[in-house]
């Protein structure tokens, strides 16, 4: 009892008055006439959201194009070539070079253009500081790689889509250069797998003719990229030294790169989205009256570009007109493309006649001539 009177003539004598002190303050703020309601009192208002970054694309040698939520003006931009040792992006740089920004579509896209051209496959960071139509500021920071204009044809030759279970040797894609270029912008994808899992190809060079096998795993002893002149470092399962090896990490080692049996795969730069090359794939004793429906969209995009045809020369992805993979998912079966050499490189459309599956070990040649 005692303890309860203290406590209530502390809080008369105290707080009591410095509350009566502070709504005092307060009244004598607000304008006469105010009565208790939200008559008299502005609320801020406006759009308060930052600029947010919608799309980046790298159209050229000279040129990287950032698409924003809302218009933007451009304070200060410049570019500067990222180290290959080098982390995070820092804050600034001493060989950052200013860049002149071109707005467009109100200031909702800008493009940032350099006066020397960018190197082939070499990794930039953009800084930029931006203000909104309200005159807030930020800055953003993007890491983009030169523009490659020096695009090989490339063409999908032979391909397992599933391991071996009892010998080693992965899965594999196998790619002929029917050009020469530099590989850096390609990207393979699997319309099963989803193209945020699609392999991108580091910056090399290849020669027409030459052989390129892109190992789905990398799992094995000896799994070493060759992406320089030594063809000979590989030494994983299915590698020869008169292709170029390649591995894509796998995290997981139970997870596959390409379907089950049905899959649509194809090539794709990854600044324009073109596309190079395609296969579709279906196991018609899983799926006989339609595709997929996780390939629709991969096979939509296939068929406009053109690449895949059906038996009366049309462009088409349809279940008539795909592989049958109904057994290419055993062990040890391959798809082998017929005549790859004779194909033209600035046109090789492909259809299901021109590929045909091997189901023998010893005849499956990745890195080689098929047989």
């Amino acid at each position: 009892m005692f303890q309860k009177k203290n406590v209530m003539r502390y809080v008369s004598k105290t707080l009591m008055p410095a509350l009566i002190l502070v709504l005092a303050v307060v009244v004598s703020m607000l304008p006469f006439g105010c009565r208790s309601s939200v008559e008299g009192i502005d609320f801020l208002q406006g759009d308060f959201s930052v600029p947010e970054i919608m799309n980046v694309q790298v159209t050229d040698p000279y040129s990287i194009c950032l698409d924003f939520s809302k218009p933007v003006h451009v304070n200060l931009a410049c570019i500067s070539e990222k180290a290959e040792d080098e982390g995070e992006a820092g804050s600034s740089r001493g060989d950052a070079v200013q860049v002149q920004a071109l707005l467009e579509d109100d200031g909702c896209k800008v493009s940032f253009v350099t006066e020397e051209k960018t190197k082939i496959g070499q990794k930039y960071i953009l800084d930029a500081e931006l203000e909104d139509e309200s005159g807030n500021t930020l800055t953003v920071q993007v890491e983009f790689k030169g523009f490659n204009d020096r695009i090989p044809s490339l063409v999908m030759s032979e391909l397992r889509m599933k391991k071996k279970s009892k010998k080693a040797g992965p899965e594999f894609v196998e790619f002929y250069a029917l050009s020469s270029g530099n590989t850096s912008g390609i990207s393979l994808v699997s319309g099963a797998n989803g193209i945020e899992n699609r392999y991108e190809f580091p910056a090399m060079e290849v020669k027409a003719g030459e052989y390129i096998v892109l190992h789905l795993r990398n799992d094995c002893e000896g799994s070493v990229d060759e992406t320089g002149t030594s063809l000979a470092l590989a030494k994983a399962p299915d590698c020869v030294n008169t292709a170029r090896d390649l591995f894509v990490p796998r995290g997981d080692k139970d997870k596959r790169f390409l379907g089950i049996g049905s899959d649509v795969i194809y090539l794709q730069n990854v600044n324009t989205g073109v596309l190079y090359d395609a296969i579709v794939i279906v196991d018609k004793t899983k799926n006989p009256e339609k595709m997929p429906e996780s390939l629709l969209e991969a096979a939509a995009l296939v068929e406009q570009s053109g690449l895949w045809l059906d038996s009366e020369e049309n462009p088409s992805c349809t279940l008539e007109s795909a592989v049958n993979g109904s057994s290419i998912d055993k062990d040890a079966h391959s798809l082998n493309r017929r005549s790859v050499k004779s194909l033209k490189s600035n046109s090789h459309p492909a259809k299901a006649g021109m590929w045909y599956e091997v189901s023998k070990t010893k005849e499956q040649t990745p890195g080689l001539p098929n047989l």
